[in-house]
């Protein structure tokens, strides 16, 4: 009825920078939420500017601003 949907082709808008990350730990945010013990580096979410243009994300996997 309906034919496959197209592919689209996909790249990386931004990423968050590596000084930020926390590779290969585990998040006792995340363990004492009930979501379990997978390691992550990071699970950003939330971002907003400021007046200055500044940006801010949080990061839920450990409890952060950046």
């Amino acid at each position: 009825m309906f034919g496959a949907p197209p592919t689209l082709k996909t790249e990386v808008f931004a990423a968050l920078p590596v000084k930020f990350r926390q590779a290969g730990k585990l998040s006792q945010e995340r363990i004492q939420a009930g979501k379990g013990t997978l390691k992550t580096d990071s699970f950003i979410e939330g971002p907003s500017f400021d007046q200055f243009r500044n940006l801010y994300i949080v990061d839920i996997a450990f409890g952060g601003i950046n």
